[in-house]
């Protein structure tokens, strides 16, 4: 009987283990970064690169404001390999903008980017240089950028 018991106790256990998972209205939407609710406007500085195909915004990366017209982003975020295999960067192609805020389908604002800058394709030793700048049309003024960090992450970090 006890066998019986604790066998009927492991089966709903598992059940609820693998059951789907709840339905997104009974999900917390609360979201946390660093001690500060992810919505706040002190996070705005963070935000997305997106590249347009047509009217259609395409591709997309995480970007800093790090001057109140400099965006930084991924260089890997920048640039695609077209039809015959040559790199051609998303500006170049049609619209770039920064996005402002937490939600990429809701931005608080968008700005379009008008130049980029990225660094020699061999640059930046045996790891290679995967950092690109997009100049925005218009400068922000109302949130204050991210400064970079001066000094370099040790070797003995990296890939850790």
């Amino acid at each position: 009987m006890r066998s019986s018991i604790f066998v009927a106790g492991l089966l709903t256990l598992a059940a609820v283990a693998c059951s789907s998972p709840a339905d997104e209205s009974e999900t917390s939407s609360d979201a946390i970064v660093a001690g500060v609710d992810a919505a706040s406007a002190k996070l705005d500085a963070v935000g997305i690169v997106v590249a347009y195909n047509g009217e259609e915004a395409g591709a997309f990366c995480t970007a800093t404001l790090i001057a109140s017209d400099l965006v930084l982003t991924s260089k890997s975020c920048v640039a695609h390999q077209n039809a015959s295999g040559a790199s051609e960067t998303f500006l170049s192609k049609g619209k770039v903008a920064f996005r402002i805020g937490p939600d990429l389908r809701a931005p608080k604002r968008e700005i379009q980017a008008k130049e980029l800058y990225q660094c020699a394709l061999n640059a930046g030793g045996s790891a290679g240089c995967d950092v690109a700048i997009y100049r925005l049309a218009e400068p922000v003024t109302d949130i204050a950028p991210i400064t970079p960090a001066k000094t370099s992450v040790p070797k003995s970090l990296v890939g850790q």
